[in-house]
């Protein structure tokens, strides 16, 4: 329903000066704007630039609350202040008690049983951590000062990136990005993940990292899409902008610029996001011929407006 009320609002506009001719498979019609409407819908047409699309998966995400992560690994540091406490109350009386006594066995033995405990209660801390979370190294969260600090600050978040349940993580993986579905310019790259150890609710698999916001305001719960990528040689294709793209029977398409005042529907496969728009391969499309990369909307409008008239005069 919001589509059909924006282009109703601009038909009341837009004076009839559109011809449909036919057109193949993946194209739809030609609409035939002229120079004057063209400049006075904003319409702006440049070439394509080159891209390529890595092999991988694709991925969908969430924006994860960090407070257990931060209250685990407290809990860590705590218990980690606690042994080394304990180890230096150990060594303090065992010198004391090797250089004549001036501290009693009992009170060595205490102290060790006390080292022991609090070892242990790091131990079990540390283990608790790795398998809520994940192991050290790129297996795991490297959790320090900075990371926290930017975490309570909201200058980074925590996201949980998963694939579907029927497939594995690949041990290739390699850059993974996420966004979300509603605006694939906010697209931002994981600057660091690791393995979650377990599944998600829905048994799916996946990857724990962290994401810098740049005043992306991304509450926690937020859905998010993205692209997990893997080895292999890229794809070659096309960049089209995000505001190429329309859409009308829940098809995608674009416009390409055939001649001076014609301009070619293409239908547009936009399943491979990239930054600012989407990845093509440019089937349908002549890559010498420019794209409309602002005012496909209004073409758009042309296009239905024709066809309004046409049944009309049926």
């Amino acid at each position: 329903m919001r589509f059909i009320f924006h282009y109703s609002f601009i038909l009341l506009f837009l004076p009839v000066c559109s011809t449909i001719l036919a057109g193949g498979a993946e194209q739809g019609i030609v609409v035939e704007v002229d120079t004057g409407n063209q400049k006075r819908y904003g319409i702006v047409t440049e070439l394509l630039k080159p891209a390529e699309y890595r092999p991988g998966l694709e991925a969908f995400g969430e924006v994860i609350d960090h407070g257990p992560l931060l209250q685990q690994w407290n809990d860590c540091r705590v218990t980690e202040l606690a042994e080394a406490s304990a180890r230096k109350e150990y060594d303090r009386l065992k010198i004391l008690n090797s250089a004549g006594k001036f501290s009693s066995d009992h009170a060595v033995e205490l102290a060790e049983s006390a080292l022991e405990t609090a070892s242990l209660q790091a131990k079990v801390a540390k283990i608790s951590l790795a398998a809520t979370w994940g192991i050290s190294g790129r297996g795991g969260p490297k959790v320090d000062e900075g990371l926290l600090e930017s975490l309570l600050n909201r200058q980074s978040a925590l996201v949980r990136v998963s694939v579907p349940p029927t497939q594995l993580l690949p041990p290739d993986a390699g850059e993974i990005w996420l966004s979300p579905p509603v605006d694939p310019s906010q697209r931002s790259v994981l600057k660091d993940y690791w393995m979650d150890p377990k599944v998600s609710l829905q048994k799916s698999p996946g990857f724990i990292g962290v994401i810098d916001l740049d005043e992306r305001l991304w509450p926690i719960g937020l859905g998010l899409v993205g692209r997990i990528e893997t080895a292999g040689d890229p794809v070659t294709g096309l960049l089209l902008p995000a505001s190429a793209v329309v859409y009308l029977h829940n098809t995608a398409w674009a416009y390409q610029k055939t001649s001076g005042e014609s301009f070619q529907q293409v239908q547009v496969d936009i399943s491979k996001s990239q930054d600012s728009g989407w990845f093509v391969s440019g089937k349908g499309m002549d890559p010498k011929l420019p794209m409309v990369v602002q005012g496909a909307q209004a073409i758009l409008a042309q296009q239905l407006q024709a066809a309004v008239g046409a049944e009309d005069e049926e």
